[in-house]
């Protein structure tokens, strides 16, 4: 398991990646406030809440091609209803998302970069971490 942080003056992001089998790879996600103030989050489904960039490590080609199921996420119409979680000081939120089911993985390394957003007073930010993962 591998470890990505990246810092906000209102939060954290963690991701943690894990590996079990070749074309596998799940991360989880998770935000920490650092702040006084309430920060927001809101979930829909991982699928639809984390953004993954991904490529190889070692330059030798773009992202990987999407599953099936990974090109209907990114098709399909966010619909449904959302939940909206108040996070307090030291307060965290997790998902986990499946990315081998997103896009077909290789044996190698790859640099990914994640982003969620979070929400202060209604205002959007992005949060971004970064991370390489060896996949078997």
């Amino acid at each position: 398991m591998s470890l990505g942080r990246a810092q906000a003056s209102c939060c954290r992001l963690d991701v943690a990646t894990l590996t079990t089998n070749p074309g596998e790879l799940t991360l989880t996600v998770t935000v920490t406030n650092l702040q006084e103030m309430p920060v927001y989050v809101r979930r829909m489904g991982a699928a639809w809440d984390i953004r993954v960039k991904i490529v190889p490590s070692n330059g030798s080609g773009g992202t990987p091609e999407l599953t099936p199921y990974g090109k209907q996420v990114l098709t399909e119409e966010r619909s449904g209803s959302m939940q909206k979680i108040e996070l307090k000081r030291g307060e965290m939120f997790s998902q986990t998302l499946d990315v081998g089911k997103l896009y077909v993985l290789k044996t190698g390394y790859y640099s990914f970069t994640v982003d969620r957003a979070v929400f202060i007073d209604d205002q959007r930010m992005t949060l971004e971490a970064k991370t390489t993962v060896g996949i078997p």
